[in-house]
């Protein structure tokens, strides 16, 4: 005789609801963490998190767990995760709010000195013909001159921001992309500049065809990041070097620093970088991150702050995972 099946015993809809709670509380916690960047809205990825938050306490709360522990357990316990959540993420949002609303700059240029206004003569008595005066006359002062101080630097602000995507990008009709191919080779022969991908034709190209994608078959190689530079300041920059730093594998980092030239003030130099080899490749932030800048005016390059976006904590590092396909036929070996 078989044995009679044993009846599957039913999910408590307790646990149910704090399975959904914890799930939203996450889902609109890495949603808040987005929207606090510094191309969105700051005050309402705070309120999404604060909400993620009250999902995930109200999940803690309902639970069946939870339910046998005495009413001031709870509150303690959920006022210990909310200090310890809004340690990691209200301070974030107040780097972002200093970083959206910088303090002025106080203008340091000097200003040349007015000269002094003569005072004013006292009146004369009138002389009679008879009597003429002898007049003295006052030896004239030297003039002072001024000391030859240098101008104050003029104040820079240049941000830089990656976002991930997926071969192909497109390039529009009579314009080109510019290309950073990540090849531990390529960066140790150069060091600098863009690959072009010029499109000469009135339609929009992708790049690359479909039919070189299609030769790898999976291939994790396909993502992609596109970086924005803009000048946010009220400047003309004749160049920028960014220096990027890119770990190969397991092996060394080499830096590699592309020339921006030129970049005037509220504009945007975008450039696409992709994995080029059958190996991984990972482009690291530093902190204090620094570029060097030349300032329409001034005779040399000077070291300037880079501005970054904040959107997430894993924006520091940026994985290109190995390519099955070589996009530019450049060898990696």
């Amino acid at each position: 005789m078989p044995e009679p099946a044993q009846p599957v015993p039913e999910v408590p809809k307790t646990r149910i609801a704090i399975t959904f709670f914890v799930a939203v509380g996450l889902s609109l916690l890495q949603w808040g963490l987005r929207l606090i960047g510094f191309n969105v809205n700051l005050y309402f990825g705070a309120f999404i998190l604060a909400v993620a938050f009250g999902c995930m306490a109200y999940g803690f709360w309902i639970s069946e767990k939870a339910a046998k522990w005495r009413l001031s357990i709870r509150v303690i316990t959920i006022i210990m995760a909310l200090v310890v959540y809004s340690f990691f993420i209200v301070r974030q949002i107040v780097t972002q709010y200093r970083l959206d609303h910088p303090p002025a700059v106080a203008n340091t240029t000097l200003q040349e000195s007015k000269p002094a206004e003569p005072l004013a003569k006292p009146q004369q008595q009138p002389r009679t013909p008879s009597a003429p005066t002898l007049q003295k006359r006052r030896p004239q002062a030297m003039p002072l001159q001024q000391e030859n101080k240098p101008a104050a630097f003029v104040p820079t602000e240049v941000y830089m921001d990656c976002q991930m995507g997926v071969l192909p990008f497109t390039v529009p009709p009579h314009s080109s992309a510019n290309l950073i191919p990540l090849n531990e080779r390529h960066f140790g022969n150069l060091r600098s500049g863009f690959l072009e991908v010029v499109n000469r034709d009135d339609k929009d190209m992708v790049w690359p065809d479909l039919a070189k994608i299609n030769s790898g078959g999976f291939n994790a190689g396909r993502v992609f990041y596109k970086c924005d530079i803009s000048n946010h300041a009220t400047t003309n920059l004749i160049d920028v070097v960014i220096p990027l730093a890119v770990k190969f594998g397991d092996g060394k980092t080499l830096i590699y620093s592309p020339i921006v030239s030129p970049l005037d003030a509220q504009t945007i130099f975008s450039f696409y970088m992709v994995n080029d080899c059958p190996i991984s490749a990972t482009l690291v932030r530093t902190a204090n991150e620094k570029i060097e800048v030349q300032v329409f005016g001034e005779p040399n390059r000077r070291s300037v702050p880079l501005y970054r976006s904040h959107r997430s904590p894993m924006d520091k590092v940026r994985i290109f995972f190995p390519s099955t396909v070589n996009w530019t036929g450049n060898a990696c070996e």
